[in-house]
């Protein structure tokens, strides 16, 4: 289901989400930008050399798509390589964290994700993230809207109101922007977290 449905039914009270649009009643608040990295096992060829595009072109390519996320509004780096006229060969697409971090471990494919990709997650210790190569930084630099498909923290505006929601809306906009905003405790009920969403006991 949509996430900007599952907001409008309260099956869930926040999504981190790329949206080009949002309905009336969903409030949008961008986050930060975050630098994209190239991620590969760390037995990889090119871990140890500075990357550049000729390096990124020639391995295969993992794909990982935001599940509901029309393939058109989700790759900007494979935008920005279509208007110069090149293109990586991707091997995978998926929407599953996981298929894709099990193929990165176990191949010399490389899948470009956000910072911080790795941290997370029980693969940590067999990946690593380098810098995108100058010149494609420089290519999505003079190409890239710095509109289009950028990361939003979403809610309904029932949220609007409540002190526990803003609470945990503060949060969480605290980790996804790595700000040092002061996080007080949350006024009133006490927040619980179900299913990636902050709700409050009825």
């Amino acid at each position: 289901m949509d996430c900007q449905e599952q907001l409008k039914k309260g099956e869930a009270d926040y999504a981190a989400f790329v949206a080009l649009e949002t309905e009336r009643d969903i409030l949008a608040e961008p986050i930060a930008a975050i630098a994209p990295r190239c991620y590969m096992r760390t037995g990889h060829p090119l871990v140890k050399k500075e990357i550049n595009l000729q390096d990124f072109l020639a391995y295969p390519h993992l794909r990982l798509y935001l599940p509901g996320l029309t393939r058109e509004n989700t790759s900007m780096v494979d935008d920005v390589l279509g208007q110069y006229g090149v293109h990586r060969s991707i091997v995978l697409e998926t929407t599953q964290f996981s298929s894709a971090v099990g193929v990165l471990t176990r191949t010399d494919a490389l899948l470009v994700a956000n910072a911080g990709f790795q941290e997370g997650g029980l693969y940590r210790e067999r990946i690593v993230g380098q810098e995108l190569p100058a010149e494609l930084q420089r290519m999505i630099h003079n190409t890239h809207s710095s509109n289009r498909g950028k990361m939003s923290l979403m809610r309904h505006t029932r949220t609007s109101r409540s002190a526990p929601h803003q609470w945990m809306r503060a949060l969480l906009m605290k980790h996804l922007t790595d700000s040092s905003e002061l996080v007080k405790s949350p006024p009133g009920p006490k927040s619980l977290i179900s299913d990636g969403a902050a709700v409050s006991p009825g």
